[in-house]
């Protein structure tokens, strides 16, 4: 039981490093991406990477409860 809250913890607490690491990506591509592209560039580069990480954050957040889930058994 122990062992499952230990990964329970740590899986949630990896998929909020990982949407951290993708904002600081997401502000990092506005503020380079601004001085480097034209503006139909920019913003279709950054509703891309918008789109992405979205999606990217639904299918983690998919697996992880999937995990939960199943360590609930």
């Amino acid at each position: 039981m122990k062992r499952r809250k230990i990964i329970i913890i740590s899986a949630f607490s990896f998929l909020f490093i990982a949407v951290t690491v993708e904002v600081m990506m997401y502000l990092t591509a506005m503020l380079d991406g601004k001085y480097a592209l034209t503006e139909s560039t920019y913003n279709s580069h950054i509703n891309g990477l918008t789109i992405a990480l979205v999606i990217s954050n639904i299918a983690i957040l998919g697996l992880l409860i999937w995990i939960v889930k199943l360590l609930k058994r």
